[in-house]
């Protein structure tokens, strides 16, 4: 009875074991799967930026508007600034030739 219970416990302990093995295996996958995919896109986001750098446009650029091509990045000057406070002062605010209700009054 003894023996047996000894084996009982060995063998609980080798699957309990087993078990841990199988969590750890199945951590690292998930790490290394998630690090691959961080890569890829990476990788991607990288060889996107860098596509464009040969084409002629890019070439003749100064080096402000290639870095500002490369990275993604966009700018808004004052000029742009401007023809949008212009346009929000040009839109009609009612109808010509209608009248209020206070002017009714």
């Amino acid at each position: 009875m003894l023996h047996a219970d000894k084996e009982a416990l060995t063998a609980r302990t080798k699957v309990n074991l087993l078990a841990v093995r199988e969590s750890e295996l199945t951590l690292y996958t998930n790490n290394c799967r998630t690090l691959g995919t961080v890569a890829a896109i990476m990788s991607g986001l990288a060889f996107f930026g860098l596509l464009y750098t040969d084409q002629p446009y890019f070439l003749k650029a100064d080096a402000w508007v290639q870095f500002v091509y490369a990275n993604g990045l966009q700018q808004q000057g004052p000029a742009e600034s401007a023809s949008l406070s212009s346009t929000q002062k040009a839109k009609p605010k009612g109808k010509p030739g209608s009248s209020s209700s206070t002017e009714l009054l």
